[in-house]
């Protein structure tokens, strides 16, 4: 092709013909930060190996308040205005280190008879979701000013963090 063609492509956006295969290792809630793994080519047959990885997240959780979804994006109510000691935080969070069983969050990326959770939970269906084995490894370099409390916490695949902090 000539350079003007080229150029043509170019203002009309990038375009390719060959047939690659992209995918990606997991999700991101949609207000979380974080790394999401992209794969390219024959890569993407080892999705499940990056998918089952261990995980750590830098964890930010207002204490007092819930949310309908679990995150900032739902609907608040306050549901306490107990106000504990650092004792009584790291003691709590401590609690939750080793195995145990967790129910996934509504608002999760799940799917349920071919329907993700989020989308059945958003148009008002009642949805049940299973507990599931997940690990917490371990809780560290926790920050406490009331009503926030601020952590690390290294968890197995599958663990919902919208669901520890809410436990």
């Amino acid at each position: 092709e000539s350079k003007s063609s080229d150029s043509s492509a170019v203002q009309q956006g990038w375009r390719c013909k060959c047939r690659v295969k992209v995918g990606h290792a997991g999700t991101l809630d949609p207000l979380a930060t974080g790394l999401l793994i992209v794969l390219v080519g024959k890569m993407t047959k080892k999705q499940d190996e990056f998918m089952k990885q261990d995980k750590v997240y830098e964890v930010e959780l207002i204490l007092g308040k819930n949310s309908t979804t679990g995150d900032d994006e739902g609907e608040k109510t306050i549901e306490s205005d107990v106000k504990p000691d650092l004792g009584e935080v790291e003691s709590t969070l401590e609690s939750f280190v080793g195995e145990q069983l967790q129910i996934p969050p509504l608002h999760s990326a799940i799917k349920i008879d071919g329907q993700r959770a989020y989308k059945l939970a958003r148009a008002g269906k009642t949805v049940e979701l299973e507990p599931r084995k997940v690990k917490i490894y371990s809780i560290t370099n926790v920050h406490y000013s009331y009503p926030t409390i601020n952590f690390t916490c290294k968890v197995s695949s599958g663990t919902y963090i919208r669901s520890l902090v809410k436990d």
